[in-house]
């Protein structure tokens, strides 16, 4: 939160500032030794963890800049509900938490060593080893929406790249599934982070069939592949403590020529390594 007030926010009146007033409740609940308190009060306190953990991800892929374009997008997360269960699908319910995800994907995206840009007409223009990819994020809040999110991020992409007129450019699209998936945000329950972490990654490879034949992936001979992400809140059993899962996949385009596909060989590398070594916290 101080990264973001430093950019000159005033963040008492918006979410932010909620969120960092109710963790220092929940410091000083801990310190005077209200355990009854903060016990029935779990529920709200791991939610409102929930969404710090995803600002400190956005924090540790971004703090070292420069990003262009980052002030106006921090800006628009400011809005919005409390809570993932309080949003609304459409107009500025979830506009905050879309903006987040695009957050969440450009740092993402840094982590795996790509230079990031947010200030372009596509929610995020990254670079890797010199070549251009645009980036379109979808959050799709129903089953039946996820096809046709994902194919209009296609679309866009593709529209962007022949504006663009640049040989070495290609297109991403990134997909949230944790609405869908998960619309009254319960937790995923494992035996420990490791068996958590192997849940969801095969949670998402199930759903991974339903989507990529039915859309438009294969027919897009610029996009490299489509991001996957589901995040939640889980309990490892073993220990009975929350954990904050945040997973990523990501399925390339397999129709992608020799040539481009060793683009999206390289992504798909690092990516595995950057999960390999994610720390669940």
């Amino acid at each position: 939160m101080t990264w973001i007030a430093g950019m000159g926010f005033n963040l008492a009146p918006t979410r932010l500032g909620k969120y960092r007033k109710l963790l220092a409740t929940l410091v000083a609940d801990h310190r005077d030794g209200k355990f009854d308190q903060l016990k029935a009060e779990q529920d709200r306190h791991l939610e409102n963890l929930f969404e710090v953990k995803e600002i400190l991800h956005v924090y540790r892929g971004l703090k070292d800049g420069p990003v262009e374009g980052l002030t106006k997008k921090i800006k628009e997360i400011r809005g919005g509900p409390i809570t993932r269960i309080e949003e609304r699908h459409g107009g500025a319910s979830g506009r905050s938490r879309n903006t987040m995800f695009e957050l969440s994907t450009a740092a993402h995206l840094k982590r795996l060593g790509c230079a990031v840009d947010l200030s372009k007409v596509s929610d995020i223009t990254a670079i890797l080893d010199a070549n251009k990819i645009v980036v379109e994020c979808k959050r799709p809040q129903s089953k039946d929406m996820v096809v046709k999110d994902l194919n209009e991020g296609l679309s866009q992409g593709k529209r962007r790249i022949a504006l663009d007129f640049i040989p070495s450019a290609f297109s991403i699209v990134a997909i949230d599934l944790s609405k869908v998936d998960n619309l009254e945000a319960a937790r995923f329950v494992g035996r420990d982070a490791a068996s958590i972490h192997r849940g969801l990654v095969a949670h998402i490879d199930r759903r991974l069939p339903d989507l990529v034949p039915t859309s438009k992936l294969h027919a897009n001979s610029r996009c490299l592949g489509v991001f996957f992400r589901m995040a939640m809140i889980a309990e490892a059993t073993v220990a009975s403590i929350p954990i904050f899962a945040l997973e990523w996949a990501f399925v390339k385009n397999s129709r992608l020529s020799t040539t481009h596909r060793d683009i999206g060989d390289r992504l798909e590398t690092r990516m595995l390594q950057f999960m390999a070594e994610m720390e669940f916290e």
